[in-house]
């Protein structure tokens, strides 16, 4: 039994077999021949052998549909942003005194189980309400962090309904989203192509209402009529079966701040895990095909905040 979402569910492969149409031998296949594709990449160096690979590409093809080709770029994306010093994706100390500071001001987690459909439900609460509390590079890296664990043990993300909870948001932390974060959010998005199915936006007020208009340019419209907001987090009530659902809403499930602080032991017991992964790194001098960042300038992305992606 799931307790609290550090698990895989038991069956969920094999129900993300029958969904796409796939079973365990076809996987193994796809496997090896993603291992020969990596094999002959000139500017992937080879994997850390402390990494079982052949459970990292079986899970990363399931997060996209078993599809090789966007399995390839998923992959080349992941590396890629390692190499060329993204702090979102490389530099990951779960110790440091960023992520420290995130953890005690950030909710970042996912509620136990899934839901009818095999998604899973993640929600998002900021604990402060104080304009400098919003880090937005520890945030990013904790996300990226949570995601590797995933793909690494198995833990289905290939659909995720997404709840933010914007009771102690403010106008003034509008002021930490800019073009180089928006532009790392959709790189993150192609790192990990995970399925949205619905985004809850609760505890709204009007200033959150200008926050989403203001966001309404830089989402798709796919994402954006997924997108639903509400004024009481009551409504999750409707979509999400209680048992899930935290006490801090009405529900049976753990509570908010004991979720939050079981992933941040996860994050933080796994220096380790991240210390070996982010050695894994590409040389852009062997490089066949266009990087994926697509410009010049990838040479100065030694930050986050100096990101520039096209």
């Amino acid at each position: 039994m799931v307790i609290n979402g550090l698990e895989p569910v038991t069956g969920s492969k094999e129900w993300l077999h029958r969904h796409y149409g796939t079973n365990t031998e076809c996987i193994r296949r796809d496997v090896e021949m993603l291992k020969e594709w990596l094999s002959k990449q000139p500017h992937i160096q080879p994997h850390p052998s402390k990494i079982n690979i052949d459970s990292w590409l079986e899970n990363m093809l399931l997060l996209v549909k078993n599809s090789i080709a966007r399995t390839k770029a998923a992959i080349d994306l992941n590396i890629t942003g390692r190499t060329l010093g993204l702090q979102i994706f490389g530099n990951r100390d779960p110790l440091s005194t960023e992520l420290q500071l995130s953890y005690e001001n950030m909710i970042v987690t996912f509620l136990p189980g899934t839901k009818p459909d095999g998604s899973k439900v993640v929600i998002f609460k900021p604990l402060s309400s104080e304009r400098d509390s919003l880090d937005l590079e520890s945030l990013f890296k904790r996300c990226v962090m949570v995601l590797d664990l995933c793909l690494r043990d198995g833990i289905d993300f290939t659909s995720l309904h997404i709840i933010i909870d914007t009771a102690n948001v403010r106008f003034s932390h509008l002021a930490a989203f800019n073009a180089p974060v928006i532009r790392a959010l959709t790189y993150c998005m192609k790192a990990f192509p995970v399925r949205v199915t619905r985004i809850n936006v609760v505890n709204v007020s009007s200033n959150i209402e200008r926050m989403v208009a203001f966001f309404r340019p830089f989402i798709s419209a796919k994402i954006m009529s997924r997108v639903v907001i509400h004024k009481q987090p009551s409504v999750l009530y409707q979509v999400i079966d209680s048992k899930m659902l935290p006490k801090d809403y009405g529900g049976d499930g753990p509570c908010l701040t004991e979720l939050n602080k079981m992933w941040a032991e996860k994050v933080m017991a796994e220096k380790e895990y991240f210390d070996i992964f982010d050695s894994w790194k590409t040389d852009e001098k062997k490089r066949l095909n266009k990087s994926h960042f697509g410009n010049s300038d990838i040479s100065e992305c030694g930050s986050f905040r100096k990101l520039n992606v096209d």
